[in-house]
């Protein structure tokens, strides 16, 4: 293992001063902070921080810091180096971030890499250190963690694709927290933008109002008047519904999407499952949601009976959504735009 894994995207994609990051964070901090909901399971955008530093923020003030909590599990997608059927843990023993280091949890690493080689490798150093999926949110975790006055908390950064097999991800998740980690004091941190749309992503795909809307978002009939912007928010919308089948999207997420209209509408639904509705819904529409595989990671939790007793969910549990936002108005197929959501598991 090396020692501290630098922060090489301090000063450009986020602050690098100690005093300015902790100014910023403070001020958008929840201040019923002790009081809302929390939750073991926080899903997390990874822009640079002038674009989303408020949902990220919106994500971590759920996110269960108590005094039980020893391990963060942080999840995110390789944006750089493909693989599959494979978990890759970050090589490196402290994670160099403005506010001070964060501590990782490389004796579970040694132990997951050696016991389960076919699930687990630990990446190498330029793998690590060039993705920015996890480095955008370990100044932001930080903060919290000394809010909580838990500096003794331990983190273990995970890169993840795709698995051909759900239940070999079932199965090697039951072994994390049969072997390796008590699932009553870990966390998760699940990183991921939502749709990358336009040119420089490869993706222009538009929904067709009424079609799409029957499908994916409601079966009453609502008469959309769309423009590109907020067909792309639509989109979002589409995917957010399939992970909170009880419909928990906070009124300020369809206020921020233009789409007050659908906030009182009853969602389409099925009996199939979240994780099954997921991918589905991925292979229709093809979106672009950069951390599908980590959300996929949780929805195999959320699946599958046994894993949802270790972390005390219902057979009910989803998604809650709480923010929403994106990168820039798109007016015309021209344009391109990312999405960002901030959301958490709730029963």
């Amino acid at each position: 293992m090396i020692s501290t894994r630098y922060n090489k995207f301090a000063g450009s994609w986020y602050s690098d001063s100690a005093t300015e990051s902790k100014d910023k964070f403070k001020k958008s901090t929840s201040k019923e902070y002790n009081t809302i909901d929390k939750s073991s399971f926080v899903l997390v955008p990874h822009a640079g921080h002038r674009y989303c530093l408020s949902q990220i923020i919106s994500s971590l003030n759920h996110l269960d810091i108590d005094s039980s909590t020893e391990t963060i599990i942080l999840i995110g997608p390789s944006h750089r180096v493909a693989f599959k059927n494979k978990i890759y843990l970050t090589c490196f023993k402290e994670l160099q971030t403005p506010l001070g280091n964060l501590n990782v949890d490389y004796q579970t690493i040694n132990e997951l890499s050696r016991c389960l080689p076919k699930q687990f490798s630990i990446a190498p150093e330029s793998m690590d250190q060039n993705e920015h999926c996890l480095e955008i949110i370990y100044p932001v975790l930080k903060y919290f963690i000394d809010l909580n006055n838990k500096t003794d908390v331990k983190v273990i950064p995970m890169l993840i694709s795709k698995f051909d097999s759900d239940k070999i991800l079932k199965d090697t998740i039951h072994e994390i927290f049969s072997k390796f980690l008590n699932p009553k004091k870990t966390k998760f941190v699940i990183s991921s933008d939502f749709t990358h749309w336009g040119s420089p992503y490869n993706y222009n795909f538009t929904p067709d109002s009424s079609k799409f809307t029957a499908k994916y978002i409601t079966n009453e009939h609502i008469d959309l008047k769309l423009d590109t912007n907020k067909s792309i928010n639509l989109l979002n919308l589409a995917s957010m519904l399939i992970l909170s089948p009880n419909k928990k999207i906070h009124t300020n997420v369809y206020n921020k999407m233009d789409l007050l209209e659908l906030v009182d509408v009853s969602p389409s639904k099925n009996n199939r499952s979240i994780l099954i509705n997921f991918k589905n819904y991925l292979m229709d529409t093809e979106d672009t949601i950069c951390g599908m595989y980590p959300i996929i990671f949780v929805l195999n939790i959320l699946e599958d009976e046994r894993l949802r007793a270790l972390f005390n969910l219902s057979n009910t549990a989803g998604f809650e959504f709480v923010d929403y936002n994106y990168s820039n108005k798109v007016f015309n197929t021209n344009g391109y735009r990312v999405s960002y959501v901030s959301g958490f598991i709730s029963n």
